[in-house]
């Protein structure tokens, strides 16, 4: 995550990048005045246009915000006016620099929305219209009449086809953004259980115990696995084991906190992270879960206790130690770990390991 500073400092590089080109068209405009020899300049005109247009520069640097979105129409509207005053400033029509009014237009098409384009057209038409009606000839002849309506349907077909392309680019950005959220959701999801998986669980993990180093508040872990799993499937067939899969994340789906995580660990072996509860009220959680299990069915958990400095691995260790006594002292019952252990120490009986087709 960036600093207030960092954040800050990128935003002026977004807003120069996003300047530069129409601070070089500035420049450019400008310095043409003298190095063609213009003679017939009034000044004041063209000094009142080069402040607005520094002016406008330095608050796009300064506050992009002021020049982008719902800004980008009166950031437009401010240009036009300095254009308006440079063009009249140089001798009118014959100045040649009519043609300046489809940089705002390109401007909003970029930055700004529909309605702010359709906006600065109107006043484009003014600019150049305006003067036609007002001062006439000499420096604006009958002439303009003619260019006008032209360079106002340019500035119009650049400014919508900008914006219709940056439609189009925003909207297969979103489709891609889509795409890629439901891929990790894919990815994080068991396909039989609908449940978070092992990748998910692991990624949580770590989440919660820098919580939990934060807060100082307990976390607990638990393994628990479905009793003779195997037995279940040979008696009653792998479609069977799997609706039994599905029934009991169901129901302990529905038994646990929002703040809670419970994912599918590998076959019939489910995970419990707790974030803010104790061994004791992680016990009193299990014994619910046991109540609910459908078709008769036992489990045996293993439970412990996040401690400073213990890793998830060290945790799923300890929490996998705990569920192996309740195995061996003769299941149907949790065990609270007494510490983590120091390396993963998988020991499950030949009986108790998943059906093939369960593992799904």
């Amino acid at each position: 995550m960036l600093t207030p500073v960092q954040n800050e400092e990128q935003t002026a590089r977004v807003s120069g990048r996003r300047l530069a080109p129409f601070a070089l068209c500035g420049i450019v405009t400008f310095a043409l005045i003298p190095i063609t020899g213009e003679t017939n300049v009034d000044w004041v005109e063209v000094l009142l246009a080069f402040a607005l247009t520094v002016s406008l520069g330095i608050a796009a640097l300064l506050a992009p915000q002021l020049t982008g979105g719902r800004f980008a129409g009166i950031a437009a509207l401010t240009a036009l006016v300095a254009i308006a005053l440079l063009r009249d400033g140089t001798g009118g029509a014959r100045g040649g620099y009519g043609v300046v009014v489809i940089v705002p237009v390109l401007w909003v098409a970029l930055y700004g929305s529909r309605r702010q384009l359709w906006q600065v057209l109107v006043v484009v038409t003014l600019v150049l219209a305006v003067p036609l009606v007002v001062l006439g000839v000499p420096d604006y002849p009958s002439t303009g009449w003619r260019s006008m309506p032209l360079l106002v349907l340019s500035c119009a077909l650049v400014g919508f086809v900008v914006q219709e392309l940056l439609a189009r680019e925003r909207a297969i950005g979103e489709r891609l953004q889509a795409a890629h959220s439901e891929l990790q959701r894919l990815a994080e999801t068991d396909p039989l259980t609908s449940l978070p998986n092992r990748r998910a669980l692991e990624a949580a993990h770590v989440r919660e115990i820098a919580a939990a180093q934060r807060s100082g508040r307990p976390l607990t872990l638990a393994l628990i696995d479905l009793d003779r799993f195997k037995d279940y499937n040979d008696a009653h067939g792998h479609p069977a084991g799997d609706a039994l899969l599905r029934a009991v994340s169901i129901e302990w789906s529905q038994r646990i906190r929002t703040t809670d995580m419970l994912a599918r660990w590998g076959g019939e072996e489910f995970c419990l992270l707790l974030p803010g509860t104790d061994t004791a009220g992680a016990q009193l959680l299990i014994d619910g879960l046991r109540a609910c299990v459908p078709a008769r069915q036992t489990f045996s958990a293993g439970v412990i206790a996040w401690r400073p400095g213990t890793t998830g691995e060290q945790l799923i260790a300890g929490a996998d130690e705990a569920l192996y006594r309740a195995k061996r002292d003769g299941r149907d019952r949790t065990v609270v770990a007494l510490g983590a252990a120091p390396e993963a120490r998988r020991a499950r009986r030949a009986h108790d390991a998943p059906a093939p087709a369960a593992t799904s």
